[in-house]
């Protein structure tokens, strides 16, 4: 999906600089804002590791700059898009580089709308709701009762919940030291 972000005269600039690159970008409705998702597909992952800061760079200035308000400036995010093997350090590198954008690396062919689909939108994923939940039956943490032991709850926030909770804790606490005693 085209947008007015990538205007002629961008997209040639792009291309002086980098050849002739594949660059997609799609703009993402999220609720009352936008996220924006570029991706740059290259030949080779030698040349992801001399440019991708370079490209990083030119979206920044060249795209970022032009979005007007802060949700869509920090919903930010750039693929990188190269076949081949990709070592961790530079993938590690790329992907942990907090200038700008969120920036994935995508090792094989994909088209933005997939990588959008799957890394911001999450619409792969698969809830089952057939899901068996087993409950173990309590055990009673030593541990935890010592810490108990001669408490007060007490601070400057201390909230109904967090007393009422503690006091139940008591209570069973209670209970557990009765029926010991009278075994």
């Amino acid at each position: 999906m085209e947008h007015t972000l990538i205007d002629n005269q961008t997209r040639d600039q792009f291309i002086s600089h980098f050849g002739n690159l594949e660059l997609a970008y799609q703009k993402i409705s999220l609720g009352r804002g936008s996220a924006h998702a570029f991706s740059v597909t290259l030949d080779n992952v030698s040349t992801l590791g001399e440019i991708w800061q370079n490209i990083s760079n030119f979206i920044a200035m060249h795209f970022q700059t032009k979005i007007s308000d802060n949700f869509g400036k920090y919903n930010f995010y750039l693929f990188y898009i190269v076949l081949g093997n990709i070592s961790n350090e530079l993938k590690y590198k790329i992907e942990n580089n907090t200038f700008s954008s969120r920036k994935i690396i995508v090792t094989e062919k994909e088209v933005l709308s997939s990588l959008v689909n799957s890394h911001i939108l999450n619409n792969d994923l698969t809830i089952s709701h057939d899901v068996a939940v087993v409950v173990d039956s309590f055990r009673k943490n030593e541990q935890l009762w010592n810490m108990l032991q001669g408490r007060v709850l007490k601070g400057i926030r201390v909230t109904n919940a967090a007393t009422d909770t503690y006091n139940e804790l008591l209570k069973l606490k209670k209970e557990d030291q009765d029926e010991i005693q009278e075994d």
